[in-house]
């Protein structure tokens, strides 16, 4: 019995699901609204809703024989204090004409200005071409170790023809050294980012792992039967709830932070909790047995 229960627990310590999680800082939370409210607002115009909430949602059309790019908003002293940066967001395109880009040129102290341009292929960091759904986009830039921040950020977009663009209400981020801008963004509309996975699954594994302890305690005891037998079941269906959700995550095309701490923790719920269930009922049945028989033989 004790080898299985120090098994259980060794698994269940270990629950964290998400090893890697971003560290992402939002230094400002750019609302269309605001901007416009402001004077800062360049190109385009604010339309009332849409996937921007209360902040509104921009549209940027192009303009006949002025094919861009079009200015739309200007960061002054960005707080930028990390190496990696970005502007982040959601984008979607109407019979946009040729191949568009949204753009972000990082101004520095002593005149260097540097550009990020969205021309990928696909992902995060697509050209705008054609008319498409709402999908995430990333501009980020990465500064060398020991060079000083931007002072300055100019977001633009380049529309070589005719078309439109809408955008969703953006953030500019920072991240921790080494980290990837394009990981925590690529998978759209995800459930939850990286960084909040890593600190729901950590918790989650150490709330399992205490709760497994101390049924694993009250079994070799021989203690709370109805108590330990009806929590283990009870986790045992989480696990095929979370393993229900973790597939469905999958077929949602959610990214890895998404579905892999709901599989691996169904996973080990199932057959932790199932295997230790097995051990825990034929534990109080021979306890019970053996009272019994003391109690014959008196």
């Amino acid at each position: 019995m004790k080898p299985t229960i120090l098994v259980a627990l060794a698994a269940l310590s270990a629950l964290n699901p998400v090893p890697h999680a971003l560290a992402v800082d939002v230094l400002e939370e750019i609302s269309w609204v605001g901007l416009r409210d402001a004077g800062r607002l360049g190109a385009g115009s604010v339309l009332a809703g849409g996937t921007g909430g209360d902040a509104g949602t921009l549209e940027i059309r192009s303009v006949p024989n002025q094919p861009g790019p079009y200015l739309i908003f200007t960061i002054e002293n960005p707080g930028v204090t990390r190496t990696a940066y970005a502007i982040v967001g959601q984008v979607r395109c109407d019979g946009v004409e040729g191949t568009g880009y949204l753009e972000m040129w990082s101004h520095f102290p002593g005149g260097g200005a540097y550009f990020s341009r969205t021309l990928g292929e696909s992902g995060p960091m697509a050209a705008l071409t054609g008319t498409s759904g709402w999908r995430p986009f990333v501009l980020p830039f990465f500064n060398s170790v020991g060079n000083p921040p931007p002072e300055r950020l100019v977001i633009s977009v380049f529309l070589p023809a005719g078309g439109a663009v809408f955008l969703s209400s953006l953030e500019l981020v920072q991240f921790a050294p080494g980290e990837d801008p394009l990981a925590d963004f690529a998978g759209g509309r995800q459930w939850w980012s990286s960084s909040q996975a890593g600190v729901l699954g950590g918790t989650f594994g150490a709330i399992i792992g205490c709760i497994g302890a101390i049924i694993g305690w009250l079994v070799s005891k021989g203690r709370a039967r109805r108590a330990a037998i009806g929590v283990m079941g009870t986790l045992i269906v989480l696990g095929v709830l979370e393993l229900a959700v973790g597939a469905a995550s999958l077929m949602y095309s959610q990214p890895y932070h998404v579905w892999y701490p709901l599989m691996l923790g169904g996973i080990l719920e199932v057959t932790i909790f199932g295997a230790l269930l097995f051990v825990a009922r034929r534990r109080y049945r021979d306890i019970e047995l053996r009272r019994m028989r003391a109690l014959d033989a008196r």
